[in-house]
């Protein structure tokens, strides 16, 4: 599409002597001023270039359908970039710098007095909100329409905060006290040069003012004002002094910045020729019945939609996702994908295998940019391979998988510096991160914008979606509203679903798309006057609700496209499991010796507990018999510098083509149940949710190349379950008692959920069968009207009342900062927020999940009466990390990579002030001056890698992680 951005001349006095930007003191030496006028055009011209070399065909095409063409739309963004900071030709701003303020006296403005505080509450980002809907009622003569509070919100909330329904007194009294002098009257000037240079007419302009544009049409919008302004004060692209013409001033400045273009892949007409050519498949073999039904699904939608990929593990659910968000990508204009995973851990592992996926998704000689979105990502070597140099460069293809493969393509991938940002990241192409980047799109927080824009023109694929807990789910379900509003194509996966929760996120993303849609205002038809005089009118919500509830196949390919519902249920794949059911002791004691047991003649077995605490106890008792090479150790409390080699060597040994050893025990908490390619012969598990129970034994036996060489006694896989009392899994009996279940359990996971599981494992027998058992047993698990014994009733139903009260605590708690649901009302007042915007790790602010507080520290050692790293540290160990010269940058990063998370009854009351107090009373000057270690805390072990806190001991073993010793009883979970 042509260019729509027209050049004006430089407006009269005293316009012209408006300023928007200074490099310091005017008038002292060196010192730069940027005329407004001159900035306006720059961020205007952006916007008019970079609305076709970078927005991508989907989020244009939302825009348009708000504004009724793309040209118009256009026009649109360049009117609200060119007239974004007009709210600087004020008294507020303008004197904020004293020789400037003289300069536009000399040229005849005149200023009404204000004190520092009243121009701090009289922002310029709200007189121009205030000075557009002053223009477009001069315009239209008509006051208050939608879509002039509409556009003025975008302008409003270029900072990243849109306007209070009520502005600030002090605003309206600066903007009311102006209104007798010129201020008033320039700002008209100011928005009509605006319009001019977006080439809108008088016709068109009246025509916006009383458009009703969607509300994710405006955050799209607001978020896409805020780039171009981002690129347009960056001196360095745009310096304050003029050298060039306009229009090759803006050239230049987007070629230096060389942000990668959209993703465009080509029409897929042949899906398992796609397949193949992304993935390494074995010489032979094509797309399994899954990924076949995952890309039918993706081919057959009537338009964006949401599509859920439910399938046993190892049945490569995150291919069939990345080729299905290839194939709606090049059918919808999708620019790019976001794939979200439940933790960093489970983040990291992933990485390589979408960069593989990249590499040959994007042609040959495209750039790409990629980033990774997690708290921790900066650690990830292959993440910072990416960020070698500004420029991007060839990514090797990873081999992940066995056999040839096409390896054409290698598309260039870069992590592209002005895109890795906490704000900037989600704008990237493709991003990989935790779940909660996506999940902040509900949360009302600064910038939210720019993640709806982030997220407009993209595929999102959620992986492992169960993991989700009732607090987030209430985030989940309302940015699948916005991303169904937006036009946004959604693929979830997930082994083991719920029918409710189906119901609920395919309920959720179609409601979004209903309010996308125009309300009618014609008349009714003859069916649907005789429907109401009947009283059948459909409710579509709770006809799609039943649909998706209803879903009994397993695999099953669910999508929801236009408020319809459809399901494909592929073949069996051919690769069924079966493993039996065992009870085994409580006790860690008890677990340790059946430990022993099972690996008599050898094997590689897991230990799954639901609390570090155990685990740690376990191996500290398999320890006293079992050799330290024939032991392994995971989960939360390792130094993150730990964890990660912990993880990779665990991969190296029990993942694909991994070097197995005769004989290995792996304990471990939760950490290994999601998206981790481990293959175990046998499985200790301590008693979970029944869903998690599935994916916990999809570890075993996962690789078949495995089989032959499993020991004799270990051929058939077996799931050992401790963690309840009273209960033998092997029997049809039910016992008469209820069951009882450690305490850690309960905290953890609900005593109703444990009880529901026990009943549905009792019911089924001994052997599960998966694909066949899998969907009737999780249906049964989530069931809470099941028949059960007369004295189980008392049990039961407490339970249930306690779980119905904790998850209706849940969904308050989480309401009071989600955003509102998509709609055509304005952007005014929209989102309520906090001055910071929410972190991973900061629990005194709103949040996506439902996580105890906690402190996250930086271990190191006092040695010598020095503070030091700890000595294992690769090549940064036994350094001093608080010399008085600073900290090198490679230290400092080493020394970051020492995390590790305090046990949340650690930061809990009176307990919690005292070991804040502690930590802070550790503070390490120089430490800020570093952007890896600012804000730390220090936790400082003496030689013996031990500290007191209060009466709690507080020590690190390399073997076995954090460890507390308690003088008195911890709280249950701890």
């Amino acid at each position: 599409m042509a260019s729509v951005f027209l050049p004006q001349p430089p407006p009269p006095e005293p316009l012209r002597s408006a300023w928007a930007k200074s490099s310091g003191a005017y008038g002292t030496e060196g010192a730069e001023m940027l005329p407004l006028h001159i900035h306006l055009d720059d961020t205007g011209s952006v916007a008019d270039i970079m609305w076709d070399s970078w927005l991508s065909p989907a989020t244009r095409r939302l825009l348009a359908c708000s504004f009724g063409t793309e040209l118009l739309a256009r026009k649109t963004a360049v009117l609200l970039a060119s007239g974004h900071d007009i709210g600087k030709h004020s008294s507020a701003f303008a004197m904020q710098v004293q020789p400037l303020a003289d300069r536009m006296r000399d040229a005849g403005a005149h200023f009404i007095p204000l004190s520092p505080g009243e121009r701090r509450r009289a922002p310029h980002s709200t007189v121009s909100y205030l000075s557009m809907l002053q223009w477009l009622e001069e315009k239209t003569g008509v006051r208050g329409t939608p879509g002039a509070e509409a556009l003025a919100g975008v302008v409003g909330g270029h900072h990243g905060v849109y306007p209070e329904t009520s502005c600030s007194p002090v605003t309206v009294s600066a903007y009311a006290n102006e209104s007798h002098l010129h201020w008033s009257r320039d700002r008209l000037i100011w928005w009509d040069r605006a319009a001019a240079t977006a080439g809108l007419s008088d016709d068109e302009i009246t025509g916006l003012a009383l458009s009703t544009p969607t509300q994710s049409a405006l955050h799209a919008l607001t978020g896409f004002v805020i780039v171009c302004d981002w690129i347009a004060s960056n001196a360095d692209l745009f310096p304050l002094t003029l050298s060039v013409d306009r229009r090759d001033r803006t050239e230049q400045a987007l070629r230096k910045l060389s942000l990668p273009p959209p993703w465009s892949p080509a029409q897929v007409t042949d899906t398992a020729a796609l397949f193949s050519s992304r993935f390494k498949l074995p010489r032979g073999a094509s797309p399994r019945s899954t990924q076949r039904a995952a890309m039918e699904s993706a081919a057959s939608l009537e338009g964006p939609g949401l599509i859920l990929i439910e399938a046993p593990t190892g049945e490569g659910k995150t291919e069939a996702a990345l080729a299905a968000a290839e194939i709606v990508a090049s059918r919808f204009g999708h620019g790019g994908a976001v794939i979200a995973l439940p933790t960093c851990a489970t983040s990291d592992g992933i990485f390589p295998r979408v960069l593989s996926w990249i590499s040959r998704a994007v042609p040959e000689d495209v750039d790409a940019s990629a980033v990774l979105c997690h708290s921790r990502a900066q650690f990830n070597d292959e993440y910072r391979g990416l960020m070698e140099g500004d420029q991007p460069h060839l990514h090797p293809v990873y081999d992940y998988t066995d056999a040839s493969a096409n390896d054409t393509g290698c598309g260039r991938i870069s992590a592209h510096w002005w895109l890795r940002g906490r704000k900037k990241s989600s704008l990237a192409d493709f991003s990989v991160g935790t779940i909660d980047q996506i999940l902040f799109a509900a949360l009302a927080s600064k910038h939210v914008m720019l993640r709806h824009l982030g997220l407009s023109g993209k595929v999102v694929i959620l992986d492992e979606i169960h993991s989700a807990d009732t607090y987030m789910a209430v985030y989940l379900d309302r940015v699948l509203e916005w991303l169904g509003a937006a036009g946004t194509t959604v693929i979830a996966l997930s082994a083991t679903l719920s029918p409710d929760r189906r119901a609920e996120m395919c309920t959720a993303y179609a409601r979004g798309q209903r309010s996308s849609v125009p309300v009618r205002t014609g008349p009714m038809s003859f069916s649907e006057r005789r429907a109401r005089r009947r009283g059948t009118e459909c409710d579509p919500e709770k006809n799609l609700w039943e649909k998706a509830a209803g879903v009994t196949g397993y695999p099953a390919i669910s999508s929801v496209s236009n408020g319809r519902f459809a399901v494909i249920t592929p073949p069996p794949s051919g690769r069924k499991s079966t493993f039996s059911i065992r009870s085994i002791g409580e006790s860690p004691s008890d677990i340790a010796q059946e430990a022993l047991e099972i690996t008599r003649d050898g094997g590689c077995l897991g230990i799954i507990a639901n609390t570090v605490s155990r685990a740690q106890e376990i191996y500290d008792l398999l320890s006293t018999t079992v050799r330290e090479e024939e032991m392994f150790l995971l989960h939360s409390r390792f130094l993150a510098v730990d964890r990660r080699a912990r993880e990779k060597r665990l991969i190296e040994l029990l993942g694909p083509g991994g070097k197995r050893p005769h004989r290995l025990i792996v304990v471990s908490t939760q950490v290994i149940e999601q998206s981790l390619d481990i293959d175990l012969d046998a499985l200790i598990t301590d008693l979970a949710p029944l869903d998690l129970l599935i994916q916990r034994a999809g570890r075993m036996h996962r690789h078949r190349a495995n089989d032959d060489n499993r020991p004799k006694g270990l051929r058939s896989a077996t799931l050992h379950i401790s963690g309840v009392l009273g209960v033998d899994f092997e029997t049809p009996e039910i016992p008469v008692e209820p069951p009882v279940f450690p305490k850690g359990s309960v905290y953890v996971y609900g005593e109703a959920s444990l009880l529901r599981t026990t009943i549905t494992l009792l019911r089924h027998g001994p052997s599960i069968t998966s694909p066949d058992h899998v969907s009737g047993l999780v249906d049964s698990a989530y069931s809470t009207t099941s028949a059960v014994p007369a004295p189980w009733l008392d049990a039961w139903s407490s339970a249930h009342r306690r779980e119905g009260e904790q998850h209706s605590e849940s969904r308050v708690r989480a309401s009071a900062f989600l955003v509102d649901p998509p709609s055509r009302g304005g952007i005014v007042g929209w989102a309520t927020i906090t001055d910071e915007e929410p972190g991973d790790r900061n629990a005194g602010v709103p949040q996506v999940r439902d996580a105890d507080a906690t402190y996250e520290v930086i271990v190191i050692q006092r040695r010598a009466g020095l503070l030091k790293t700890l000595p294992w540290i690769g090549n940064c160990g036994d350094r001093v990390v608080n010399p008085i010269t600073g900290v090198d940058e490679e230290l400092a990063r080493n020394t970051a990579m020492c995390t590790v998370t305090l046990p949340a009854f650690l930061a809990r009351g009176k307990l919690g002030d005292e070991v804040l107090d502690t930590l802070e009373e550790n503070y390490i000057d120089v430490w800020q001056k570093s952007h890896w270690l600012r804000g730390q805390l220090p936790l400082i072990l003496d030689e013996d890698l031990s500290t007191t806190i209060n009466q709690y001991r507080i020590w690190y073993d390399m073997a076995t992680g954090l460890r507390i010793e308690k003088a008195v009883a911890t709280e249950p979970g701890a």
